[in-house]
């Protein structure tokens, strides 16, 4: 009984000596695809999401517009903080549409009164993104007094942000309700 278990034990000892190279090669190959896959997964998610939040920042800043010309809302500082000197009544709000040659393309929120005009808030987009060439507005006007909505050009317009292969369009209609399609 004694010598079966010596034999046994030294069979045992032989076949488990480790993995093959073969072995080894496989299984690190497959480690660095799957981690590989999931970087490039994690990249591109980060760079919708700025996408995706560069088209957010952008459609709150018309629905800001709409919603102090409707509301006749006059606003005492800008969005740094910085004091608005508007001596009248507000006429109207303007957002302006600013692509770039040379630095960031943004989009500019004004406060329009009687006989003068305040920058209230900038968007700069990111680096890495533009506005595209679907981009058709230049303007939307938001009037107080009338409730109306102009743009140059004329309305439905749309604003395409693209970056990282990827296009988002924001239309503004004749109402200057703002849509994201």
């Amino acid at each position: 009984m004694r010598l079966i278990n010596l034999l046994i034990q030294k069979k045992i000892r032989e076949s488990s000596s480790g993995f093959t190279i073969i072995e080894l090669l496989v299984v690190i190959t497959l480690v660095g695809l799957v981690s590989g896959i999931g970087i490039f997964s994690m990249v591109n998610y980060g760079n919708t999401q700025l996408i995706e939040q560069s088209v957010g920042n952008t459609k709150s800043i018309f629905d800001e517009a709409k919603f102090n010309a409707v509301s006749s809302v006059k606003l005492e500082v800008d969005a740094t903080g910085q004091a608005i000197t508007c001596d009248t009544d507000v006429t109207a709000y303007r957002v302006d549409v600013l692509p770039s040659s040379v630095g960031n393309d943004s989009i500019e929120l004004h406060m329009i009164c009687n006989n003068s005009e305040e920058l209230v808030k900038t968007f700069e987009l990111p680096s890495n993104l533009n506005m595209g060439v679907g981009t058709t507005c230049d303007e939307v006007v938001y009037e107080t007094v009338r409730l109306q909505v102009s743009g140059l050009p004329l309305l439905p317009c749309d604003i395409d942000i693209e970056g990282f292969g990827q296009t988002k369009t924001i239309r503004i209609n004749e109402l200057g309700n703002v849509n994201i399609i």
